[in-house]
């Protein structure tokens, strides 16, 4: 299981730092919600959640100050036990801590679109039936 743990979610931390790439300097916000819906972000999130058979990507405003990126798994991770669940927070630590320049700079990019000082950018995995596989948030 942790083979094909890691390989999705290194393709989701690849796809953000395309996302990231592409969404520098794309537009001035007044909000998360107005960040989250323009146009031109909006059609790059659904152009990789497109591209994506194993999962899908949504990005979203979850209050005034928070925008996450969620990836939810198109099957259900099989989690039976707490070494399970401990195994996969690991290879997502492992994965996300190796790209967290990228996901600071993506943060640092929303707080100069929306001036919201202290804008927090969560990046959450989320098994078939919503439920919680791994959350981080980026502050300042």
């Amino acid at each position: 299981m942790k083979k094909s743990v890691s390989k999705l979610l290194a393709v989701a931390v690849m796809l953000i730092s395309t996302m990231a790439f592409a969404l520098t300097g794309c537009g001035k916000a007044t909000s998360t919600t107005d960040w989250v819906n323009q146009k031109e972000i909006q059609a790059m999130v659904k152009t990789m959640s497109d591209s994506q058979s194993d999962m899908s990507i949504a990005l979203v405003a979850v209050d005034d100050k928070t925008v996450s990126f969620q990836f939810t798994f198109a099957d259900q991770l099989d989690i039976p036990d707490e070494d399970t669940k401990a195994m996969i927070v690991e290879a997502f630590d492992q994965q996300i801590a190796a790209q967290e320049s990228v996901f600071t700079e993506m943060r640092d990019q929303l707080v100069k679109d929306t001036k919201i000082d202290d804008v927090v950018l969560r990046i959450e995995y989320l098994n078939a039936d919503g439920s919680e596989i791994y959350s981080k948030d980026f502050t300042n």
